[in-house]
This record gives structure tokens, C-alpha cells and sequence, in this order.
């Protein structure tokens, strides 16, 4: 995909806020079971049969990952107790490990485990969480400044991150909250250029992978001992500004624009002698809203597409001598209200081409090439040079 796109002035010209906003007042729906799953959507089913004990009563669930030397446990298990809200705190640790390792192990133990309500459990692994609680789901499970053993690159910690949501995704109550605190610049957001994005974690292509949207993120502020470094009981850098990352399943609600995914990916028709068996004409292609309504029907609801940039392409700006015109779209759709995976993204661009091929009777250049990935929809004008 190139990674900068030229548009024409006036006529030729599709402005990202004019693109917007026709989404809005006229897109129209489409959703398919197949589309559905591929875009992550949640079943109606989702969580149902997890939560039915939990939902009747007041009480609410809080669920505490890799919690160092559970100083983060420690300082909030009075007030959630007094909240009337039951805290599982949790370390990958055994129980005699940690209490070699953390010196303060049994001091913050003891301080969680007096509270009624509250649970305390070694062992359990952040990424296989629905082995360890088969039959409970939770409102709120957090998982503070999560990193790999060891000094690792990017590749490691994405897979934590990406394991961890995947997991969390399968205990979390269908209106709870995964809540992920992250150093300065780790999760990705918000970011000032594509290359920025790509050096941090994504947190925010991998929840949209697992079926959540990044419903918020705020600046984070530690008020207990930060004691595990790489498994040592000691205190790490967060960075200028730590970030939580506080991601949901979708439940209509459509989400800042700043926090939503995009992918993109370019339509390039062959606008040759075959035009003449098109029942579009070549201009209400080139500078009309053909492709547009060609393309609404497949969007999902909860998804947002725009024609964020155009082109004709000809012998006198660009192609050969003797080439046929090009008709080159930037396409971009937005997660909005539902999850958007690459995947599903795809899906859409597959329909879209096969539709040209067999109703329009128009090649497609390029054809085949699968959407971007995910990226933070805030940074497509950076991708767009006008």
C-alpha cells in the first residue's frame, strides 16, 4: 500500500470530514453471521451462561493479574470491602516463591486476606485465566505494567499483552472493563506517526483482535510500590506518562474517535474498453458516488468506511503511454462501535472485489492484496498528503 496518497483538487477531492459525515447519514446496514465472526463480534450467547450467578447479585467481582509483590492488592482490598465488591488478587509466583522473592509477601498477604470477600491466589498465569476460573466471570480485571521475564524486544510483550486480552476477553462480564496500565509510549496510543505506532505495543489492534474496543485511556498514576522488575523485587521506570487502558466488549456505544482502529487499503479500476459493458458510467466512478454505494452494502453496523482519497490516474500523469485510465480509491473503515480485526477487514475488501468483478465486468489492479494493518484511525491524514 503506498504509504502517501495523492488527490486532485475540486472535483476529484474527497475530504476525510465530508467522508465522515456522508457515512453517517447514508450508510446502511449489512451483517452476515460470517462477516460478524470474522470482525469479532460477540454472539448474543457471549458470557451468558459464565455470568447468570454473578449478574443477580449486587456484589461485584474484581480480578487482580500479576500483582508483584501485591502492594497493588494490598492498598485497594479495604476500600473495595467496604464497596461490597469481592477481590481475587493474583501472582504468577507459587506461594513459597513469592514470599522468598517480595519482602513484603506476607505483610500485604495478610492485608488482603482479612478482609471477607477477598481471595488470594498463587500461581495463576494472566493468559490462561479461564482455566483457573471456569464458572466466574469478573466487572473489572486489571492487569498493572504487564512485561515479559527478562530484558525482551517488542515481539514477546505483544504476545503477553495480546494472550492476557485474549484470556481476560473470556471472564470479563458482558458490561466489565479490562483495565491495563502501561509505561510511557507501550501501548501505542495516542501516537504522532505511523512509525511510532509500530515501535509500541499495538494494545489497541489486539483487543480489536479478541472482540474489545479501547473505550478509554487516561493518564496513570501509581500510588503503591512498583517491586517487580523483570521478576526481582525492586522498583522499574514507568516513563513520563503511564497510561491505563481500560478496554470492553462493544455494546453500541460508539467510542472517541482518537481511540479507534483503522485499516485501509487502495481499488484500483482498469477503466478500459470494458467500461462500455459497466452499468456505472466512467464518470459516475471518476467524480460520482458509484464506488461509495457500490461499497456501503458490506459495511457492518458499528464500522465506519469513507473514501478518505481518489485519483485518475492517465498517460499524461503517471502511466504508460498507451495505458487505460486508472481510478485509484483510498478506502479506510474505522471501528467505531465494533471491534475491527485485519481479518474482518479483509472480508470486506474480498466482497467489495468480487462485486466490481462480476457486476461492474472491470479488472482490478492489484487485486488480492489484503487490507493494512490496524493502525490508529487519528493518524489516517498522515497517510493522506493532498
Amino acid at each position: 500500500l503506498v504509504p502517501r496518497f495523492h488527490t486532485f483538487a475540486g472535483l476529484f477531492a474527497c475530504s476525510i470530514s465530508q467522508g465522515r459525515a456522508l457515512v453517517a447519514t447514508q450508510r446502511q446496514l449489512f451483517t452476515s453471521t460470517a462477516l460478524k465472526s470474522q470482525l469479532a463480534i460477540p454472539t448474543e450467547n457471549s458470557h451468558q451462561e459464565r455470568s447468570s450467578d454473578t449478574e443477580q447479585s449486587t456484589t461485584k467481582n474484581w480480578l487482580v493479574c500479576g500483582d508483584g509483590d501485591l502492594s497493588y492488592s494490598s492498598g485497594i482490598a479495604e476500600k473495595l470491602a467496604k464497596s461490597n465488591i469481592n477481590m481475587v488478587a493474583t501472582v504468577l509466583e507459587e506461594e513459597k516463591i513469592h514470599h522468598t522473592v517480595y519482602k513484603r509477601s506476607l505483610e500485604n498477604s495478610e492485608s488482603i486476606s482479612k478482609h471477607e470477600g477477598h481471595e488470594l491466589r498463587f500461581g495463576i498465569d494472566a493468559t490462561k485465566l479461564e482455566e483457573f476460573f471456569p464458572t466466574t466471570s469478573f466487572d473489572v480485571i486489571e492487569f498493572n505494567f504487564p512485561h515479559w521475564r527478562g530484558k525482551t524486544n517488542h515481539r514477546y510483550n505483544r504476545q503477553l499483552l495480546s494472550d492476557f486480552l485474549q484470556s481476560a476477553s473470556n471472564v470479563i462480564k458482558p458490561d466489565g472493563e479490562i483495565r491495563v496500565a502501561l509505561c510511557d509510549a507501550q501501548g501505542g496510543m495516542p501516537a504522532d506517526s505511523i512509525e511510532e505506532w509500530r515501535r509500541s505495543w499495538m494494545a489497541a489492534l489486539y483487543a480489536g483482535t479478541h472482540g474489545l474496543l479501547l473505550k478509554k485511556l487516561e493518564p496513570y498514576s501509581p500510588e503503591y510500590d512498583l517491586s517487580s522488575h523483570r521478576g526481582v523485587d525492586r522498583p522499574f521506570w514507568l516513563g513520563d506518562s503511564p497510561q491505563q487502558y481500560t478496554f470492553s466488549l462493544p455494546n453500541g456505544d460508539v467510542i472517541d474517535e482518537e481511540l479507534q482502529i483503522s485499516c485501509r487499503h487502495e481499488l484500483r479500476l482498469s477503466l478500459d474498453e470494458k467500461i462500455e459493458q459497466c452499468p456505472v458510467s466512467f464518470e459516475a466512478i471518476v467524480v460520482g458516488d458509484a464506488v461509495y454505494e457500490l461499497v456501503k452494502p458490506f459495511i457492518p453496523d458499528g464500522i465506519d468506511f469513507q473514501i478518505a482519497a481518489r485519483e485518475l490516474l492517465t498517460s499524461d500523469n503517471k502511466l504508460k503511454a498507451g495505458d487505460p485510465p486508472l481510478a485509484v480509491f483510498l478506502l479506510n473503515y474505522s471501528g467505531s462501535s465494533m471491534p475491527l480485526s485485519r481479518v474482518g477487514a479483509d472480508e470486506i475488501r474480498k466482497n467489495i472485489e468480487a462485486t466490481v468483478s462480476s457486476e461492474w465486468k472491470l479488472d482490478i489492479a492489484k487485486k488480492g492484496r489484503m487490507v493494512s494493518k490496524p493502525y490508529p484511525s487519528a493518524l489516517l491524514q498522515s497517510v493522506v498528503r493532498c
